[in-house]
């Protein structure tokens, strides 16, 4: 019992893990998963279906891991973690954004509620998985390279 009291890093306060997190890093990868949804959007994937989208994010995912590597991330797993739920709150503004300035036909059209909810939740738990795996997987190639 002494031994878990008597560790700093057990007790230091989430406010200092944060703001020692890397968000410049956090935020440039979150901003690199932007890529594919804005391609989708722009119709790049219309006639690369499904292989175009799924292309994006391996290359997205592989961007991820190598940056974690070879950039010796410290906590890969936390930072890849966080950079999906903040791409996760970048893309729902995003959609948002295009909802509010865009017209679409009314099928297309989610209300902006919706996706400030669903979308939200959903997506910060779905990416932070992704970002966690991702994660996993650097940490793995780290030990198997010795880095």
């Amino acid at each position: 019992m002494n031994r878990i009291v008597e560790e700093e890093d057990a007790f230091k306060p989430m406010k200092e893990q944060l703001r020692q997190s890397p968000w410049k890093l956090i935020f440039l990868l979150a901003v690199v998963q932007l890529i594919r949804p804005i391609l989708s959007t722009a119709g790049f994937f219309d006639n690369f279906r499904p292989q175009g989208p799924l292309i994006a994010t391996a290359l997205i995912a592989l961007i991820w891991i190598g940056v974690a590597v070879i950039g010796n991330v410290r906590e890969p797993v936390k930072v890849l973690a966080m950079a999906g739920a903040t791409y996760a709150v970048l893309g729902v503004g995003m959609a948002v954004f295009l909802q509010a300035f865009f017209t679409w036909s009314p099928e297309e059209t989610a209300s902006i509620p919706l996706l400030l909810t669903a979308g939200l939740i959903g997506g910060i738990v779905v990416n932070v998985i992704w970002g966690a795996l991702l994660g996993f997987v650097a940490i793995g190639i780290k030990k198997a390279v010795g880095r």
